[in-house]
């Protein structure tokens, strides 16, 4: 099995936050936009091509949906900020009050396991 070392990057979308108005973090909908992957292209293919994708770091790991971006660089993997995130990110602030959402050494590989809803997710933790 495939698995590539990338750059992990964290940030709100604008889809996201639409979809949370009015407190629906435990939808479907929420899970789609959030618990996603934005992959490269060309890593999106040497994957071959995945639906799901297992992502590890030092801190933890979780299956979230694949989608390819050719906007994305190479090596470099984009997970919205939120609970399927959080995971992954260090709790480290290193003095800023921030967690690391930006830059963390991560892997990618296909993944057959369940991308989990919030309150499944929750539970596992």
């Amino acid at each position: 099995m495939t698995k590539i070392h990338v750059n992990l990057n964290t940030a709100s979308t604008i889809r996201q936050g639409m979809v949370i108005k009015g407190g629906r973090k435990l939808s479907d909908d929420y899970r789609t936009e959030a618990a996603c992957c934005w992959l490269n292209t060309n890593d999106y293919e040497r994957l071959s091509v995945p639906e799901k994708v297992k992502v590890s770091t030092s801190e933890g790991d979780v299956t979230v949906f694949a989608r390819e971006d050719d906007s994305m660089y190479e090596g470099e993997i984009f997970i919205p900020r939120g609970p399927w995130a959080n995971v992954l990110i260090s709790s480290d602030t290193f003095c800023t009050g921030s967690p690391y959402y930006k830059g963390m050494d991560a892997t990618v590989e296909c993944s057959d396991e369940e991308v989990l809803g919030c309150k499944e997710l929750f539970e596992e933790l």
